[in-house]
C-alpha cells in the first residue's frame, strides 16, 4: 500500500527538480496588455474552437462560428489549457464563468459582447415530478424576496470568505441526490473538499426549506444526463442549459439563472518579468497542493484507486479461474459459453462496459459506484486472466499429468502440487502486465461519479487552471504505485521459480 509518505517523497522530488533545475523567467500578471487576439465574433470565426463534451456548446459554437473546427474537451480547465497553449483560439462559456476564468488566468479574457442568452435550470428525473414543484416554488419565492440576488452578490464576488454553504440540516423528508460537474466556478465547484457554488447554495437552500437534504455527486458532464434519465440520481445542475431536446428525456425546473454566452480568447501579450522560474514554480506548487490542503484530495483519490484495483484483481482472478475451468471442461455448452464471454469482453471497450454496468445493469439499484467499478473491472479482468491461466496450464506437458496419476496422485493433488506451480511460472509475468494495465485503466471511473486519483487531479485543475503539476504528480504517483504492486508480483514469481533463486551446495553458492 502506498502511503502519504510515498506521496510526500513524490511531491518533494518534483519540487526539488523544478526549483533547482532551471532559472529562466516566466510570464506573470504584473503588466498585461488588455488587448484580445480576436476582438470580435467575426474575427474569431474560422479559427479552431474548443467545446465541452456533453453540453450544447458544440451546437452554439457551430451556429456562431460555422467556419471553425471544433476540438472537444472534458472540462473548462482543459479548454483553458488548450487556449493558453495555442491548440485552440477560443471557446464559449457563460459570462460569470468567463469572469472567474479571466480572474484566475491573467493571459486570457473574453469578448465582452455576448453571443447569445443562455438559460440554466435543474434537470429532474421524470419519476420525481414532485421535486419540480418544490424547486419551482422555491425559485419563485427566492427571486421575489431577493434571496437569489443576495446569493449572486456573494458567489460572483472576489471575497472568498463570504462564499459558504448554508448550515447542513438533516432532511426530515429524505435525501435528494444530485449529479454535478464541479468545475464551473462560481456556479458549482470544489473548495476544501466540498462542492460549493451559487447553484449549489441555491438548490440546497430551497430543498432544506422543504425538508430535504441535498447530496451532490461529482461526475463528468457527459455522464450527468444519463445518470438522471436512468434514475441513478434525482436531479442534476451545474450550468445545465434548458433545451427542447433535453426536455424529452427529463423534466426541468424554471430557470435558476439567465446569463449571456461569451467567447474566451487569449490576450495578445503578457509582460515578462524578472520574477524568475523558481518563484513561479513555488507559487504554482503552493496553489495546486497546499492551498485548501488540496494534497489531501490526492491522497483520498489514491486510496480509492488502490482499493478498486486490489479488490477487482482478487475477485477477477477468482472469476477467471472459474472461466478457465469452463473453457477446459468436457461440456460443450460450458466451454462455448466461456469462449463467448471471453470474446465479448475482449471486444468491448472497458469504459463502455463500465457505463453499461452502472446505468443499465445496476440502473435501478441503489449501490455505491465504487462497488460497481470493482465488479466491472473484475469481470473484465476475469476474461483476460482466464486465458492466461488456460495457456499456462496447457503449457505443462500431458505426460506429467499421466505420471502423477500413475504414482497414485488424485486429480486435485496433481493439479495443486505439480501442474499449478509450473503453470504459475508461465502466468505471472503476463498477469503482472495485465494487473498494471488495470490499475491505469481505473482512471476512467470518474465517468460514474467516483473520486479517484485522476478525478481529484481534474478537480484541482478546475480550480487552478494549471496542467503541469496536477498531471505530472498524478503520473508519478501511478508510476510509484505500479512499480510497488509489480514488485510484489515479481517477488512472488521469484519465490515460485527455483531457477531464479541462487542455489547452494554445502554452503557454497552456485
Amino acid at each position: 500500500m502506498v502511503t502519504g509518505k510515498w506521496l510526500g517523497l513524490v511531491f518533494g522530488l518534483i519540487s526539488s527538480i523544478m526549483l533547482y533545475g532551471c532559472g529562466s523567467v516566466q510570464q506573470t500578471p504584473a503588466a498585461i496588455t488588455p488587448e484580445l487576439t480576436y476582438a470580435s465574433q467575426e474575427a474569431l470565426n474560422g479559427r479552431p474552437m474548443g467545446t465541452i463534451t456533453g453540453t450544447i456548446l458544440d451546437t452554439i459554437t457551430k451556429e456562431y462560428f460555422p467556419q471553425s473546427l471544433q476540438h472537444y474537451y472534458n472540462s473548462y480547465a482543459d479548454c483553458v489549457t488548450a487556449l493558453k497553449q495555442g491548440k485552440i483560439d477560443g471557446f464559449i462559456c457563460d459570462e460569470p464563468i468567463a469572469r472567474m476564468i479571466a480572474l484566475e488566468n491573467p493571459g486570457v479574457s473574453y469578448i465582452k459582447k455576448p453571443l447569445a442568452e443562455d438559460v440554466y435550470g435543474i434537470g429532474i428525473n421524470k419519476k420525481k415530478a414532485f421535486l419540480k414543484k418544490i424547486l419551482d416554488e422555491g425559485l419563485a419565492r427566492y427571486k421575489q424576496n431577493g434571496n437569489t440576488s443576495k446569493l449572486e452578490a456573494i458567489w460572483f464576488s472576489k471575497d472568498e470568505d463570504l462564499k459558504k454553504l448554508p448550515a447542513l440540516k438533516p432532511g426530515s423528508k429524505g435525501k435528494v441526490i444530485a449529479a454535478v460537474s464541479a468545475d464551473s466556478s462560481p456556479m458549482v465547484y470544489v473548495k476544501n473538499d466540498q462542492i460549493i457554488g451559487f447553484e449549489t447554495a441555491l438548490v440546497m437552500s430551497i430543498l432544506q426549506d422543504a425538508g430535504y437534504e441535498l447530496e451532490c455527486r461529482n461526475m463528468d458532464l457527459a455522464a450527468e444526463i444519463p445518470a438522471v434519465v436512468s434514475g441513478k440520481v434525482d436531479i442534476y445542475f451545474s450550468c445545465a442549459s434548458i433545451t427542447e431536446e433535453r426536455k424529452k428525456s427529463m423534466l426541468f425546473s424554471d430557470p435558476d439563472y439567465t446569463g449571456g454566452l461569451v467567447a474566451m480568447v487569449r490576450l495578445k501579450s503578457a509582460a515578462v518579468t524578472e520574477a524568475g522560474f523558481m518563484a513561479g514554480i513555488k507559487e504554482s506548487f503552493r496553489r495546486n497542493f497546499m492551498v485548501e490542503d488540496r494534497y489531501k484530495m490526492i491522497l483520498a483519490g489514491l486510496k480509492t484507486t488502490i482499493f478498486i484495483t486490489v479488490c477487482a484483481a482478487i475477485l477477477g482472478t477468482i472469476l477467471g479461474f472459474g472461466v478457465c475451468l469452463l473453457r477446459r471442461s468436457r461440456s460443450k455448452l460450458g466451454s462455448s459459453l466461456a469462449y463467448v464471454f471471453v470474446k465479448v469482453m475482449q471486444g468491448t471497450p472497458l469504459v463502455v462496459f463500465l457505463m453499461i454496468m452502472y446505468y443499465i445493469v445496476f440502473g435501478k439499484v441503489s449501490i455505491n459506484p465504487i462497488y460497481v467499478a470493482i465488479i466491472a473491472f473484475a469481470i473484465n479482468m476475469a476474461a483476460y486472466s482466464s486465458e492466461m491461466m488456460r495457456t499456462g496450464i496447457e503449457a505443462v506437458a500431458k505426460g506429467q499429468w499421466e505420471a502423477a496419476y500413475a504414482m497414485g496422485f488424485s486429480k486435485f493433488q496433481t493439479f495443486s502440487k505439480i501442474v499449478a506451480p509450473q503453470a504459475l511460472k508461465q502466468i505471472l509475468p503476463v498477469y503482472t502486465g495485465e494487473f498494471i494495465s488495470m490499475l491505469k485503466m481505473t482512471s476512467i471511473v470518474g465517468y460514474i461519479a467516483i473520486q479517484d486519483l485522476t478525478k481529484m487531479s481534474d478537480i484541482i485543475r478546475s480550480r487552478t487552471y494549471e496542467a503541469f503539476f496536477p498531471l505530472i504528480v498524478t503520473a508519478l504517483i501511478y508510476l510509484v504505485v505500479a512499480w510497488s504492486l509489480a514488485s510484489v508480483l515479481t517477488y512472488l514469481e521469484y519465490k515460485l521459480d527455483p531457477k531464479k533463486r541462487p542455489r547452494t551446495l554445502k554452503g557454497v553458492k552456485l
